[in-house]
């Protein structure tokens, strides 16, 4: 067997499994480094051990939940079993791993026995990935690869690369059909140890819909909104904010967030729908800026619809007005936004998720 263990990019140093295992002195490593070093100890060393992880504060202020050892070992193996994916080959780990998201993949080279690849959570990282087998990244990490296309022979190696952490937008779609790997959207949360679900987006198997794991059962209720039901969840029926249409008995499609629902006069409206088109028809109009679709309270109506847009430069007059006249052709009347908000910044989680409220 070849030496696997984690293998720190930045500073080229490389400690094995085994040495982690044995309380290797870790005297000439820095304490980021430590940190990781010693969550893989505790997971290795301890048969029944409870870990206290970070939510990432998307939908509310961040909270500290309790994940026992055995429920991420139950996540990890069915993530490697659904890919299919080989032991001691190199685990690209290029997100932070105070999150549930870099703290599974570790589990994930720990129980493959993989090479880890620890490098900075980056959006900029392919100019000094050489290539890999297996990793994981957020969407912003995403369109930097999808951006430089001349680097992509490099990776065409790649058993599966798995993107979550928020939305892939769908105008990336063409881009990425053509990669040379195969691309995973992800479906999950802390509160589910990771993914529960995931969705080719490339090759000729690409779905338009999540697929969940072997142990996941799924159902929705009256609200539309995902219910989830795993030993993960210790059995017990947990119900998301997530709108979704069940396909069939193991797959669905996410449709939007139900608190980011907006009540015009009764209608309830998803902002994802709208704004999925707009990223389909009329992302020419958007400088790398980046939008969402909100309400705002209105006396007659309730709510009205408003696009804000996250930019240091106003558009035009002409441009807004173009901009309005395109949209009334590819949405109904009642959904298009009456306003434009510019803002300079938008507010966001620390693993890059924009803050709605």
């Amino acid at each position: 067997m070849k030496k696997t263990g984690l293998y720190f990019k930045d500073t080229q140093q490389f400690i094995t499994w085994q040495d982690i295992k044995n309380n290797f002195n870790l005297d000439l490593f820095d304490e980021e480094k430590i940190k990781i070093i010693q969550f893989c100890q505790k997971y290795i060393q301890n048969e029944n051990i409870d870990f206290e992880l970070n939510t990432s504060g998307s939908t509310g202020l961040p909270k500290k939940i309790i994940i026992s050892k055995k429920k991420m070992q139950i996540s990890a193996l069915a993530t490697i079993q659904k890919l299919n994916l080989e032991n001691e080959k190199n685990f690209l780990i290029c997100l932070s791993t105070d999150y549930i998201a870099g703290k599974m993949m570790l589990i994930r080279a720990i129980e493959a026995q993989a090479f880890a690849t620890i490098a900075s959570p980056k959006q900029h990282i392919w100019q000094e990935i050489d290539t890999f087998y297996f990793g994981a990244i957020v969407p912003v990490q995403l369109k930097s690869l999808l951006d430089n296309e001349d680097i992509w022979q490099k990776f065409d190696k790649i058993k599966a690369l798995i993107v979550g952490g928020a939305s892939i937008p769908s105008e990336w779609k063409k881009q990425i059909e053509r990669l040379p790997m195969p691309v995973y959207a992800t479906f999950g949360m802390t509160e589910t140890v990771s993914h529960i679900a995931l969705q080719l987006l490339n090759t000729q198997k690409k779905q338009d819909y999540f697929e969940v794991l072997e142990h996941i059962h799924i159902q929705k209720n009256d609200k539309n909104c995902l219910e989830i039901q795993s030993i993960l969840t210790d059995n017990q029926w947990i119900t998301t904010n997530d709108v979704v249409e069940i396909v069939a008995k193991h797959q669905f499609k996410w449709l939007g967030r139900a608190d980011n629902i907006i009540n015009i006069g009764g209608k309830k409206i998803q902002p994802e729908t709208i704004e999925n088109l707009i990223r389909l028809h009329l992302i020419d109009f958007f400088e790398n800026e980046e939008f969402f679709i909100g309400g705002m309270n209105d006396e007659k109506w309730g709510q009205k619809l408003v696009i804000y847009i996250e930019t240091k430069n106003n558009w035009t007059t002409t441009k807004m007005n173009l901009f309005f006249e395109k949209m009334s052709k590819i949405l109904p009347h009642t959904e298009i936004p009456s306003k434009i908000i510019f803002q300079e910044f938008f507010e966001r989680t620390q693993t890059g998720k924009i803050k709605r409220l």
